[in-house]
C-alpha cells in the first residue's frame, strides 16, 4: 500500500546489488498480490490478457499469509503463466509442523496482550511456558510425550535469529497445510500437481521398503501424497504444477528424457555414496552409483549415451539420476545458452567473490553457466583462487592467502569452525585446503566456465 515514491525506492534499494553485478535482466517490483490480481499491469500485461512468464516460484510466501492473500498469490500466478508454464511453490506442510502449531497458538494468545510494536515479548513468553509444561526429561508432561521433538524445536530457538522466529510464529497468516489441502486449493486455479522439485521424492523405489507397500497400493495422486507425508513427517515441501496438463505418450516422453545432457558438477572422489533425504540416508557401496557416474567424467553426454556408456536402460538410470542431480555431483547442461552466458557469467562472478572476500556478504556461491548453478565458494577459497590465477604457488600461495586473512584480523578455521589453538595445525589445514583446491576444486570450476 506504499505511495509510488516508496515503492521506486524500494525497488531503487533492492535492485543496486543487480546493477552492481551488472545484470540488465533483473527488474524488481514491490506490489500488493491483491492489488496485482485485479491489475497485473506492473507485471508486463493487462487485465484479462494471459501472462507471458514460462515461469513461476514462490519460496516461504503461500503458508505465511492469509488465505485472501493466498487465493491472491496462486491466481496472479495462474493468469501470469503461458499455457504449459510451471508454478513451483515452496510451503511448510503438516504433519512435521504439528509441534510449531503449538508454539503459534501460545504466540497468538500472549499477542493478543502484549505491546504489538515488540512481537519479540510474546514469543519469548511462550517459549519459556512451553519449556516449564514439558517438565523434565526423566519425568515428561503428556506434552513431551504426545510432542517428542518439540524440546528439541525449543532448544534450537534459543539459537536462531529472533526476527526469523518472529517472522515465523507471531503471523496472523501461519498456516501449514497438509498436502491434499494444498494442492485443492491451488487446483481451484487450474494448476495441476506434476511432482515434487526435490527430486529424490518422485521416486518411490527410493523410499523404504515399508513405505513403498503402503503407498504403491494407492492409486490417488493425493492420498499418496498425504501417504508419504505422513510417513516422513514432512515438514516443507516443494512443489510443480503445470498450467494446463497435457499428458505425454510414452514414446514423447522418452524422446524428450533421452534429449537432456549431463556434466560433472563438482563430484569428488568418494567411497561411499551417501545422500541425505526427505525419507532417511541412502547409502550405496555396490558400486552402482560410482559405475554410472564414470562416463561423465571427461564429458558431457546425452541421456542416450550416457545409458549407452553405462550400459543401462534409461528408465533404471532416471533415480540415480536424480539423486546425483540433488546432490550436485552432477548438473544438466545448458548447452548453447551456458555458452551465451558465460563471459557475462564471469564477470557478475569476478564481482561476487570480491563480496566474499570483503565479508558482509551472505552469499557464499559463484554462479555456473553451463549448469546454471551455484557453485560454493567460502572466503578462503576465493583468497586461494584469486592467488593461483596471479600463478603463485607452494609457500608463497600460502603467504599470500595468510597476508588476506590478516588483512581481515580472520583466522583458518576447522571444519567445525573452531580456530585452531596450535600454529602448526593451522598451517598444515590451510595447506591441505590449498592443494584440493588447487588440484581439484579449480578444474571443477574451469569446466563449469565459473571462473
Amino acid at each position: 500500500h506504499a505511495d509510488s515514491r516508496a515503492k521506486n525506492a524500494v525497488a531503487e534499494l533492492l535492485g543496486s546489488p543487480a546493477t552492481e553485478l551488472g545484470l540488465t535482466n533483473v527488474r524488481f517490483i514491490e506490489a500488493d498480490l491483491l492489488a496485482l490480481g485485479d491489475d497485473p499491469t506492473p507485471l508486463g500485461f493487462s487485465a484479462g490478457e494471459q501472462g507471458p512468464y514460462h515461469y513461476v516460484c514462490c519460496h516461504g510466501v503461500a503458508t505465511w499469509v492469509t488465505e485472501p492473500v493466498q487465493r491472491a498469490l496462486f491466481a496472479v500466478a495462474a493468469t501470469a503463466l503461458i499455457p504449459g508454464g510451471l508454478f513451483c511453490c515452496y510451503y511448510t506442510t503438516m504433519p512435521g509442523w504439528l509441534g510449531g502449531s503449538v508454539v503459534h497458538q501460545l504466540v497468538e494468545i500472549e499477542r493478543q496482550r502484549h505491546d504489538p510494536t515488540n512481537p519479540a515479548v510474546p514469543l519469548q513468553l511462550a517459549i519459556s511456558a512451553l519449556e516449564a509444561l514439558l517438565c523434565s526429561d526423566g519425568s515428561p508432561s503428556p506434552l513431551a510425550t504426545a510432542l517428542p521433538n518439540l524440546r528439541k524445536s525449543l532448544n534450537a530457538m534459543s539459537s536462531e535469529d529472533h526476527h526469523t522466529l518472529i517472522t515465523e510464529y507471531a503471523n496472523q497468516g501461519w498456516c501449514p497445510l497438509y498436502v491434499a489441502e494444498m494442492h485443492r486449493r491451488v487446483g481451484q486455479h487450474k494448476l495441476g500437481y506434476v511432482a515434487s522439485a526435490y527430486l529424490p521424492n518422485s521416486f518411490l523405489e527410493l523410499y523404504p521398503a515399508a513405505i513403498r507397500e503402503v503407498v504403491s497400493k494407492e492409486a490417488n495422486p493425493g492420498v499418496r501424497e498425504t501417504l508419504l507425508d505422513l510417513a516422513v513427517n514432512a515438514s516443507a515441501r516443494s512443489d510443480i504444477f503445470v498450467k494446463g496438463r497435457l499428458a505425454l505418450s510414452g514414446a514423447d516422453w522418452l524422446k524428450r528424457i533421452s534429449r537432456l545432457r549431463f556434466c560433472i558438477q563438482e563430484a569428488l572422489p568418494v567411497k561411499t555414496y551417501t545422500f541425505s533425504t526427505s525419507f532417511g540416508t541412502i547409502s550405496e557401496t555396490g558400486g552402482l552409483y560410482k559405475r554410472i557416474e564414470a562416463p561423465l567424467t571427461n564429458s558431457s553426454m546425452s541421456m542416450t549415451q550416457w545409458s549407452e556408456a553405462a550400459r543401462m536402460p534409461i528408465q533404471n538410470m532416471l533415480s540415480v539420476a536424480a539423486m546425483l542431480v540433488q546432490a550436485g555431483r552432477i548438473g544438466l547442461e545448458r548447452g548453447q545458452a551456458g555458452e551465451a552466458g558465460s563471459e557475462l557469467c564471469q564477470r557478475t562472478n569476478h564481482t561476487l567473490l570480491k563480496k566474499i572476500q570483503a565479508g558482509g556478504f551472505h552469499c557464499f556461491h559463484i554462479a555456473s553457466p553451463k549448469t546454471g548453478n551455484g557453485v560454493r565458494m567460502s572466503r578462503v577459497e576465493s583468497f586461494i583462487l584469486e592467488g593461483a590465477s596471479l600463478e603463485l604457488t607452494g609457500s608463497e600461495l600460502q603467504a599470500w592467502v595468510l597476508s588476506r586473512l590478516d588483512a581481515l584480523g580472520i583466522r583458518y578455521r576447522g571444519p567445525d569452525n573452531q580456530p585452531y589453538t596450535d600454529s602448526q595445525a593451522h598451517d598444515q589445514a590451510l595447506n591441505q585446503c590449498i592443494d584440493t583446491f588447487v588440484q581439484t576444486r579449480w578444474p571443477f570450476l574451469t569446466a563449469l566456465n565459473a571462473v
